[in-house]
């Protein structure tokens, strides 16, 4: 947030690569992948005018811990895919009975009790976790084993091949 639009479009992360602008990080996975976009502002009506402007509403699962402002990004946009977060029972069952998601990110599998993981199950919710961090970066198979004989559905990963290969 400290750099300008200008000063990022200098950085280049590989000898012919940029940093996208959203829509045109948008533009690009258009019909090709479902993306998870990770909040990190609370201008949710920019967002909302991207994915519209960007015929990207409904391929974007839209993430932020904060309720309110998925539910500010709802009421501009009824057909927006949140992504939120959950902690406990209570909230998983408010959060499905809100905004029934195609998935709850949880941040760890102690989270994912057996009533979670039923209550998800009840509303065709996907148990959403993360396999970022140190284990990811050294291809932990039994973590993401773990992690898969857990409950999760979802694996959040910067390795994909390995999580595949490892669940296989």
């Amino acid at each position: 947030s400290d750099l300008t639009l200008a000063e990022l479009r200098a950085v280049r992360l590989l000898p012919q690569g940029r940093i996208p602008t959203l829509e045109e990080a948008l533009r690009a996975a258009r019909g090709r992948v479902i993306l998870d976009l990770d909040l990190k502002t609370d201008r949710i009506d920019l967002v909302v005018a991207a994915l519209q402007a960007e015929h990207m509403v409904e391929s974007v699962l839209v993430f932020d811990s904060n309720p309110a402002l998925l539910r500010r990004g709802r009421a501009l946009e009824p057909r927006l895919r949140v992504l939120p977060k959950g902690r406990n029972l209570a909230e998983v069952r408010a959060l499905i009975a809100e905004f029934d998601p195609p998935a709850i990110h949880l941040e760890a599998l102690e989270q994912l009790t057996p009533e979670v993981r039923a209550a998800l199950a009840a509303a065709n919710c996907r148990a959403w976790l993360n396999a970022l961090g140190a284990k990811d970066v050294l291809g932990c198979k039994r973590f993401y084993r773990k992690l898969a004989r857990g409950g999760a559905q979802v694996i959040q990963t910067d390795r994909p091949a390995r999580v595949l290969g490892a669940l296989r």
